[in-house]
């Protein structure tokens, strides 16, 4: 299992790209299928999935996941779980912060 890494803090209106890269991992293999989800680590938000924005990408290894919105305080633990064409599945994970800046 890997630890979740802390992710550059976003602002509440801002839409950006999450990386995670999963070259060290597969060495030979391909990722097969991708999906990310995402859950509330600190604060409150009712609909923490809200901030997934459409399906990830992928290109070369590295799975690409657009992210939206958020509410301010809060702490988002995004997961990306892909399946490999080895038959693994692996899940790499970003702690989201959302601030308002001063």
């Amino acid at each position: 299992m890997n630890t979740p890494k802390i992710l550059e803090v976003k602002h509440p209106s801002e839409v950006v790209n999450i990386n995670f890269d999963f070259t060290a991992e597969l060495g030979a293999e391909t990722i097969s299928t991708k999906v990310t989800t995402a859950a509330t680590l600190a604060g409150t938000d009712a609909s923490p999935g809200d901030v997934i924005n459409g399906a990830a990408t992928e290109s070369a290894g590295v799975v690409i996941q657009s992210v939206r919105q958020g509410l301010a305080s809060c702490d988002y633990l995004l997961s990306c779980t892909i399946a490999t064409s080895g038959g693994r599945t692996i899940v790499l994970q970003g702690i989201l912060p959302v601030r308002l800046f001063a």
